[in-house]
This record gives C-alpha cells, sequence and structure tokens, in this order.
C-alpha cells in the first residue's frame, strides 16, 4: 500500500477510536482502555512510516546520515505539532520523572508514569495532530452530545425505576443516582463537563446552524431542521441539569456554578439567564439535599468521629511530621477530640483547610498536607499516594478526595505549580484567540469545552477524578479538543 494511503487510513482510525472513546467513556473502563491504546499505536504506526519517508528521502539526496542526524530525524518524525502548551506540559512530564527517580516506590511510580500520564498526555497530543478541520471536530463534539443523551437518559430511567439501562445499577444508598458510572461523584464530573458544550449550542444560533451544516448539504439549515435539533439539545440540556441535582454531588453543583459565571463573564448579555438557572437549581435541589445527606450546600457533615477512649483512636501517624500532631505543636487528637493551636503555616492551612471540607474532607486533607512537609519539592512520587499515605492516616479515607493536594504529596510543590502553569497557560491562550477567531462555530464551541475545562477543575478540588481511569483521560482529552478547536480556528481565520 502507497505510504500516503497507510497515513490517511491511520488518521482514519485514529478519528474513529477518538470518537469511540468519548461514547464509551462513561459506559466502561475496559472500552477505554482498548481505544485509547488504539489511538497510541496508529499514531506510533502513521509517526513510523513519515520517520521511513524522511529517512528515504535524505538518502535519495545522497547524504550519508550519521547516528545523531538519524536520532534528530526522528525526533522530527514523532514530536508533537507545535502550540502554547507543548513546554508547560513537558516541564510537567518532566517533573513528573523526577518525582519516579526520586520515589518510595519505584515500581508504582513506573506503572503511573508510563501508563497514566504519558498515555493522557499523547492522547492530548495525537487528538491535535489527527482532527485537522471543523467537519471532523463537529462529528466528534456530536458523538460527544449522543453520548450525554444517553447517560443523562439512563440517569433519570434510573431515578425512576431504581435502575439504569445501561448497567442495571441501582441508586446508592442514600438514594443518589449513578448512570452508568460506579459512583455519584464520577457521574457529577461528567456532567460538568459537557452541560457547557449544550449550554453554548442553545445559547448560540449561528454556532448551532453552522454545526448543522456540517452534516446537511445546505450551507444555513431551515427552520424545519434546526427546530427538532434546537428542541433535541433543550431536552439534553434539562436531563443533565436533573442528574446533576440529583447527584446531590456538593463538589459538582460547586463546579456547576463556577461554569456558568465564568460563562456568564464572557457572554455579560446571558449573565442574568445563567444567575437564574443557579438559583432555580438551588431552590430544587438544596433542599432535597437536606433531606438527602443530611448537610447543607457549604456545611461539613462532620466527617469522621471515633469514641473517646476506643482501641487505638489515636492517628497513626509516622515520619518527621507526627510532630504536628503533638500538643505541644499545632494539634493533637485524643480519642477523637482535637485541641487546635493556630501558631504555625501548616497549623493554619489546615484549619483553612478543615472550614472548606465537608464529608469528612477536613480530615483527609490533612494527611498530604503531613506528606507535603516531610517531601515538599519532589514528593513521595508519583502514583504512590495509596500506599505512602498510610503512614500518615488520620481518617479512614484512602485518598484525599482533592486532587491538587494529591498532586503536591505525590509530586511536591514543582508538580503542582508545573500543572497550574499549564491550566494558567491554556486558558491565557484559549481568551486571547477568542477573541481572534472568526468562525462562530469553533469559537463558541472551544469556549464551552473550556468551560467544561474549567468545571472539571474545580471538581477535582473536592474529589480524585483527576486519577480515574475514565476521567483523568478525559481531562487531557479536553485540552487536546481545546487546542484542536484554536488551530483549526486561527488557520480558518488566515484562509478568510
Amino acid at each position: 500500500m502507497d505510504n500516503n494511503k497507510i497515513i490517511l487510513w491511520c488518521d482514519r482510525v485514529i478519528r474513529f477510536s477518538f470518537c469511540a472513546l468519548i461514547y464509551f467513556l462513561p459506559i466502561s473502563i475496559a472500552l477505554v482502555e482498548i481505544f485509547s491504546n488504539i489511538t497510541l499505536v496508529f499514531f506510533f504506526i502513521k509517526r513510523g512510516v513519515i520517520f521511513r519517508l524522511k529517512l528515504r528521502e535524505s538518502l535519495r539526496d545522497g547524504r550519508r546520515m550519521d547516528w545523531p542526524g538519524k536520532l534528530k530525524l526522528f525526533w522530527s518524525s514523532f514530536k508533537p505539532l507545535k502550540n502554547d502548551l507543548n513546554w508547560p506540559i513537558a516541564i510537567f512530564v518532566f517533573i513528573n520523572f523526577l518525582s519516579l527517580v526520586f520515589s518510595q516506590d519505584h515500581t508504582l511510580s513506573l506503572q503511573g508514569f508510563f501508563f497514566k500520564l504519558l498515555q493522557g498526555v499523547y492522547l492530548c497530543f495525537v487528538f491535535v495532530d489527527s482532527f485537522k478541520n471543523k467537519k471532523q471536530v463537529s462529528v466528534f463534539l456530536l458523538v460527544c452530545l449522543l453520548a450525554g443523551t444517553l447517560i443523562s437518559t439512563s440517569g433519570v430511567v434510573q431515578y425512576v425505576t431504581g435502575k439504569d439501562f445501561i448497567h442495571g445499577h441501582g441508586l446508592m444508598p442514600d438514594k443518589r443516582i449513578v448512570s452508568s458510572f460506579r459512583n455519584s461523584n464520577d457521574l457529577a464530573a461528567y456532567l460538568v463537563f459537557l452541560i457547557p458544550v449544550v449550554l453554548i449550542l442553545l445559547l448560540n444560533v449561528s454556532a448551532l446552524k453552522e454545526f448543522i451544516s456540517q452534516f446537511v448539504r445546505r450551507r444555513s439549515p431551515g427552520l424545519a431542521i434546526f427546530f427538532p435539533v434546537w428542541i433535541w439539545l433543550f431536552i439534553v440540556f434539562i436531563l443533565m441539569y436533573f442528574c446533576l441535582g440529583l447527584t446531590f454531588v456538593r463538589g459538582g453543583w460547586i463546579a456547576f456554578f463556577v461554569s456558568l459565571i465564568f460563562l456568564g463573564w464572557r457572554n455579560k448579555k446571558s449573565l442574568g439567564f445563567y444567575f437564574v438557572v443557579i438559583l432555580v437549581f438551588l431552590s430544587v435541589f438544596h433542599p432535597r439535599l437536606l433531606q438527602v445527606r443530611r448537610v447543607a450546600l457549604v456545611s461539613d457533615d462532620g466527617g469522621v468521629s471515633v469514641k473517646k477512649g476506643a482501641k487505638d483512636s489515636t492517628p497513626a501517624v509516622s515520619g518527621k511530621s507526627v510532630a504536628l500532631l503533638e500538643g505541644e505543636n499545632q494539634e493533637e487528637f485524643l480519642g477523637g477530640e482535637r485541641q487546635s493551636h493556630q501558631k504555625s503555616f501548616w497549623g493554619r492551612a489546615m484549619a483553612l483547610f478543615e472550614k472548606c471540607g465537608g464529608s469528612g474532607r477536613s480530615s483527609f486533607w490533612k494527611e498530604p498536607l503531613l506528606i507535603i512537609k516531610d517531601y515538599p519539592f519532589l514528593g513521595v512520587g508519583i502514583n504512590t499516594y495509596s500506599k505512602e499515605g498510610m503512614r500518615y492516616k488520620i481518617s479512614w479515607g484512602g485518598y484525599p478526595h482533592n486532587c491538587y493536594l494529591q498532586m503536591a504529596a505525590e509530586t511536591g510543590m514543582l508538580g503542582l505549580l508545573s500543572f497550574l502553569g499549564i491550566i494558567v497557560v491554556i486558558f491565557k491562550q484559549t481568551l486571547k484567540n477568542f477573541k481572534r477567531m472568526r468562525d462562530d462555530l469553533l469559537r463558541w464551541v472551544m469556549l464551552g469545552f473550556l468551560t467544561g475545562l474549567l468545571g472539571f477543575l474545580t471538581h477535582i478540588f473536592f474529589d480524585t477524578s483527576f486519577y480515574s481511569v475514565q476521567l483523568g483521560n478525559m481531562m487531557w482529552l479536553l485540552i487536546g479538543v481545546i487546542i484542536a478547536l484554536q488551530k483549526i480556528g486561527l488557520e480558518t481565520s488566515e484562509r478568510e
């Protein structure tokens, strides 16, 4: 087969796999892994063919190429396409590699580095490399919307009948819905990413018309086509809206509100509408939250308590940070009763997190702070929190339910700061390019995905979604989609 045809077919397989990945992401972890690996395999096949073509071309010119020259040619064939996030992501990956080198468990860190971090980063780069025009990203967007329709419908059916129709999952013990996910928190994270995209299309007629025109022959679809699509999206929004409420996940709710406020800030004409959406949401679901979970939106439910005098009630904390838990220092834990002494930075930090945490998170969040104090720069090693965190346990929770603290504990403050650097760059560049892009569909959908990313980044302050196989890949995929939309949009603007 001709080399150019091989490259073309590889691109087609990769795009199909990405569409399958985003469709099955909320349904099956196994399929997420399968389609993620397919995209990577065909990406390397494609780049291998490109390397072979370049090598043949150089030999055809009669030049002898030494090994440094071949390595340079190899790198030029496999390196990611140029974009503003290449260096921030490279720095983040390098710091994670350093945390692997100095890890407390090299086996776990090797697994996390190669099979979690690099897989996610490559998904981001491969998406940018394979989606090259508006029609291709429109197909991907359509698959996202179809998946959201399926999952939100399944969630409502689960609420009504007690079981979802995908896996037959029942309601959680406190009557919260999970749809096809394993728990309500994951469902909330998924909905928070997708709802802004649906809202963007609903409220921007020109963008929705352009989206529809990608699938019909007419450049401007008539009312007979436009109106049913708009009704479909409106129904999907209502289904997602109620599903998010019925998860009763406060972190997801807060992320949703942050997303709507961000959208209102970017489009002030719709700000009043977004505030109405928030007020209606709170008036409908907050009373149910008090009833179902017996907590308010911002209150702590008491966390984990241990009866005074109970056996093994003293926290099992080892390491240099044990002094933090002694009476002469910051906090004294005696049979579950805590005496706070606000004297040092770490004591004040723990007190601050205690005020922010709900559902026991105030206890969970103290553990990574103890690890960060002992390993401030590169942490205990990527992917080692579940093991190393046991030496710092002061609660029953396995994870801190705060991805930023977990990241700082595993890769140190350097790892956390490099991750935040990625976020700063992508928001800065996307908002800048939003003004430069002229295509309504590309620019508004890009803003919708950016808002979904903001919601996800807000949600992981309260949960572990970043470290989920499904949702962790979704975050990197979101970043790839945003970069690809910018690239296509700017190229389109230049041609016009």
